[in-house]
Order: C-alpha cells, then sequence, then structure tokens
C-alpha cells in the first residue's frame, strides 16, 4: 500500500492577537455547560450581544475539522 501525504505549513495562533493569555483564555472561555443566562452574560461582558454570540457559534461549527 502507498500512501499519498502532503505536507502543509501553517503559522500557528490566531490571526486577531499576538499574544496568548493562559490565564484570559480559562477564564474568559465559557464551558461546554453553560446555560444561555452565563453565556449572555460572559458576551456581554466582552461588549458583545446574543446575536453576536449566535454568529460567533454558528461560524464555530462549519470550521470544525472532519474526518472521512
Amino acid at each position: 500500500m502507498r500512501l499519498n501525504l502532503q505536507l502543509q505549513l501553517m503559522q500557528l495562533g490566531g490571526r486577531d492577537s499576538r499574544t496568548a493569555s493562559f490565564s484570559g483564555a480559562n477564564n474568559n472561555i465559557p464551558p461546554p455547560t453553560s446555560g444561555l443566562a452565563n453565556l449572555t452574560s460572559l458576551f456581554a461582558a466582552q461588549g458583545l450581544s446574543q446575536k453576536d454570540m449566535v454568529a460567533l457559534s454558528g461560524a464555530y461549527i462549519y470550521t470544525i475539522p472532519t474526518v472521512h
């Protein structure tokens, strides 16, 4: 069996920031068990609305890699 593998070099990290904060991620990213009230509060603390929350959550669903 012969495998045809391709390597692709990619930059690591988000393009919206030049630094990462471990404590910021742990304190500002809601756990998957969060309810609507908690999510709304956490997004509002970042200056985002419920509409923003829904749009960002929907965008995340379409960026989850899948294996076929």
